[in-house]
């Protein structure tokens, strides 16, 4: 079993959030924040998750390289979606109102679309395909080096 010790989310509102995959100026110190308690969670032998869309391969290079450094091993689980999945659920999360209820129109969805690189399969990428447990099984095949 995968026990995570750490979830860490810049789009966390207690983080100060980013949005659309970007981070603001004045939210990069959040991005900063949030890179180097992943760095020392990883030293100290802790499993993390990186809640974060890291929509562009060159940003999930940059975090996979963040863990190589600090000692760790990373996974991207990648979860597929489509268009109009997409935009079954942002209406429902439109229509909230807390913290995390960032209202996204279609146009600003087409937009990530437009700019996203689907994550390679070279070894580092796990798809998740709805079957928990086939999930679970790959993590801990990746964790364990049982492949």
């Amino acid at each position: 079993m995968i026990h995570v010790n750490v979830r860490c989310s810049p789009a966390s509102p207690r983080m100060g959030g980013v949005r659309n995959g970007e981070a603001s100026a004045g939210q990069r110190p959040v991005v900063e924040a949030i890179r180097h308690r992943f760095a020392k969670e990883l030293e100290a032998g802790n499993d993390i998750v990186l809640d974060h869309g890291l929509w562009l391969r060159e940003e999930r290079d940059a975090w996979q390289q963040a863990a190589r450094e600090a000692g760790g091993h990373s996974v991207v689980v990648y979860l597929p979606a489509s268009r109009e999945e997409l935009l079954k659920r942002l209406a429902k999360r439109n229509m909230r109102d807390d913290a995390n209820a960032l209202t996204v129109t279609p146009e600003a969805l087409d937009d990530f679309f437009a700019r996203f690189d689907p994550p390679a399969d070279d070894g580092h990428v796990i798809v998740y395909t709805g079957d928990l447990a086939v999930l679970m099984a790959a993590l801990s095949t990746k964790r364990f080096g049982q492949a």
